[in-house]
């Protein structure tokens, strides 16, 4: 079971792995690339100059989750209403 959602965005040379639950909310793709570009979500990883660093870069990182980590939550982003 994956401990997070992210997807790869960006372009050649500045790709980033960013996360699409946020304050445990399912953001969708299209709002985390939105907020990522407005600069109000922080990217997980990056930049790399590939896709395909930034896909084995996030597959990694879920490989070597440690569950007592505490996990990426910007309340600043979403605060509950």
């Amino acid at each position: 079971m994956p401990h997070e959602n992210s997807i790869t965005v960006g372009e050649i040379g500045r790709v980033y792995n960013i996360p699409t639950v946020v304050n445990g909310k399912d953001i969708g793709e299209k709002e985390a690339t939105h907020l990522f570009f407005l600069g109000k979500l922080p990217p997980l990883q990056g930049p790399y100059k590939t896709f395909e660093e930034g896909v084995a870069a996030a597959e990694l990182r879920s490989d070597q989750y440690d569950p007592s980590s505490v996990p990426i939550s910007p309340a600043e982003i979403l605060p509950d209403k």
